[in-house]
């Protein structure tokens, strides 16, 4: 799978497209059930939030999922010790406010699996399993970069 990879990029000519990619990241991440930090960088309607409909879909998640930017937090039950987290960091303006979060006892928690994505992580002081970077391309077609740290 490609996910095995340091580095690369994909090129989506659709949201659909986008979705698909995420759907394959989630696959991937359910397979090997372990916690992650994935950060989802890029301008406003880039398709960070498509993409983590994909992700929820492939673990079959059936909750509609929408950009928490006003909540800032949406916790995803998948099942009794599986869970994402989908975090929209578009409103913290100081690097003091990413403590008000629990990322690091999410991600030291060894009785469950907590699978962190993170829009708009500028101020977040971890660091991410895995970064994606999304570019516009035209109003549909996107570039989305990837880079996997340490898994």
């Amino acid at each position: 799978m490609f996910f095995f990879l340091e580095k690369g990029k994909f090129k989506t000519k659709k949201p659909s497209e986008t979705k698909k990619l995420g759907e394959k990241f989630g696959v991937f991440l359910k397979r090997n059930r372990k916690n992650a930090l994935v950060f989802l960088e890029g301008p406003l309607g880039s398709g960070k939030t498509v993409f983590v409909k994909g992700v929820a879909k492939a673990l079959k998640i059936k909750e509609n999922i929408k950009s928490p930017s006003f909540l800032v937090e949406k916790k995803y039950k998948i099942s009794s010790n599986f869970f994402l987290y989908h975090f929209d960091f578009y409103r913290i303006k100081k690097k003091k406010e990413i403590h008000l979060f629990p990322l690091e006892n999410l991600l030291k928690d060894r009785k469950k699996v907590n699978l962190l994505l993170i829009e708009w992580p500028k101020y977040c002081f971890l660091q991410p399993n895995f970064r994606f970077f999304f570019k516009i391309i035209s109003k549909e077609e996107r570039e989305i970069f990837y880079e996997k740290f340490s898994f």
